[in-house]
């Protein structure tokens, strides 16, 4: 699901060919990552358990959030766009039952 674009900058559900490109990119900033740690965070999404999503700019990713349900979905991407733009997103709450 795509939640935000402008033909630049797109936030989206991570997928699963993300896992690797944002090890890759980790490993080369010098960080020990491995990709277990987000084909966790893609099954916690496939089984609702939370929303990873991924900004890409100019088709690439270049950043990533877990946002674990239960709180507003919505309430969290204001929070962090809030310094862009107030209007920046437009998105429905999410609530884990």
């Amino acid at each position: 699901m795509v939640y935000f674009s402008n033909g630049q900058i797109t936030i989206r559900n991570m997928e699963c060919i993300d896992a690797q490109a944002i090890t890759d990119a980790e490993i080369e900033q010098g960080w020990d990552a491995t990709i277990e740690k987000y084909q966790k965070r893609l099954g916690d999404q496939q089984s609702g358990k939370a929303i990873s999503l991924v900004a890409e700019y100019s088709g690439k990713p270049v950043g990533y959030i877990k946002c674990t349900l239960g709180i507003s979905l919505r309430l969290l991407l204001r929070l962090i766009f809030r310094q862009m733009h107030p209007n920046l997103i437009n998105v429905r709450s999410t609530y884990a039952s």
